[in-house]
């Protein structure tokens, strides 16, 4: 299963950071490429939620599968003949904040996709890293 995986460091308390990882509603705010972010289920995020996000021209309906209290979100997204996994992991480091996002993509097509835009699927992991780093040190 083709992988990605992108981090960045953010200087801002465990606890801000991890509450701006889990602001998907925030995300058109501090990210150019999110143009519409809504929970479905209402907060707070928990296993089975539902969140809408709309990134470029692709509207996507992600699943959470798991929510460790700042620690690890696993998100799901699922589509005809598509799988993908992302994983957003926080780790105290220093006095700040590493935020990891690991994205995992199966499925028939999910391996293609993953091959022909490695490069958009880079970008959208390190435009959303800018966006939870921007939001949590609130520049």
């Amino acid at each position: 299963m083709p992988s990605l995986q992108e981090s960045v460091a953010v200087n801002a308390p465990l606890d801000q950071v991890w509450n701006a990882v889990l602001d998907f509603e925030a995300r058109p705010n501090h990210s150019p490429r999110v143009t519409e972010a809504r929970l479905l289920d209402g907060p707070p995020l928990r296993a089975g939620s539902r969140i809408r996000l709309v990134v470029g021209r692709n509207a996507l309906t992600p699943v959470v599968q798991t929510v460790q209290p700042q620690e690890r979100l696993t998100l799901l997204v699922k589509g005809p003949g598509f799988l993908a996994t992302h994983e957003y992991r926080v780790q105290a480091q220093g006095s700040g904040v590493q935020v990891t996002i690991a994205a995992q993509y199966g499925g028939l097509l999910g391996g293609v996709f993953a091959s022909l835009m490695r490069g958009s699927f880079r970008r959208d992991l390190t435009d959303e890293l800018a966006a939870i780093k921007q939001a949590a040190e609130g520049t």
